[in-house]
């Protein structure tokens, strides 16, 4: 029986020294109330381990009230993209003006677009 997915995750970074920690959580707070419309529950993670600040957001994939399951949709990815682009521009912030691609023209992957390498298999 497949049950679906249990929770989304959404990743945001910050350039380097442009928001604090404590601004950044805000930031991902703001951004996963208007993406879930405050229906489902969620938590933003907000780490300073990298050469920049940025936030992990989990969400779960059932309305609090347990009414609906969240599905993604055609799109999403970039109606997201747009949402975090908004949230950031109505806070003075910048935004990736030209995302990196890979083949196919896809966009990279956050870890690939950080230049982390990927953990070894062993």
């Amino acid at each position: 029986m497949e049950r679906g997915a249990l929770f989304f995750q959404i990743r945001q970074a910050f350039p380097p020294g442009e928001v604090t920690a404590e601004e950044a959580n805000k930031l991902g707070f703001e951004t996963a109330m208007r993406w879930t419309k405050g229906k489902y529950q969620f938590f933003v993670c907000t780490h300073t381990d990298k050469g920049h600040i940025h936030n992990h957001i989990y969400f779960n994939s059932t309305a609090f009230d347990c009414s609906r399951k969240f599905h993604n949709f055609i799109g999403s990815s970039f109606a997201l993209w747009r949402l975090s682009d908004r949230v950031c521009l109505e806070h003075n912030l910048s935004v990736i003006q030209n995302p990196k691609q890979h083949s196919k023209g896809r966009f990279l992957r956050y870890g690939q677009w950080v230049g982390e390498k990927p953990p070894s298999a062993g």
